[in-house]
């Protein structure tokens, strides 16, 4: 994951593990527990990839969580100091 706080804040997401194909919701959880849907995405197959930009302040986020659209198994990726 690669994260840039500037104005537009935007994240972009590379998976190594293979991922059934299919829609994935990705969702930013803060400090506080607040969650922020970042996008929706059709993924799956090797080389899986996503990018977004937000208005969330990435400074205050701690993981972002990656789920199947029917709410299968959850995927984290920890924010380095979150």
């Amino acid at each position: 994951m690669f994260h840039y706080g500037g104005r537009p804040s935007w994240i972009f997401v590379t998976l190594e593990r293979e991922l059934p194909r299919g829609r994935y919701v990705a969702t930013l959880v803060t400090r506080a527990g607040a969650t922020s849907e970042l996008g929706r995405y059709e993924l799956g197959g090797r080389g899986s990839s996503f990018g977004a930009t937000t208005r969330v302040d990435l400074l205050g986020v701690t993981e972002l969580r990656l789920r199947d659209e029917r709410g299968g198994p959850v995927y984290v990726a920890r924010f380095q100091g979150g």
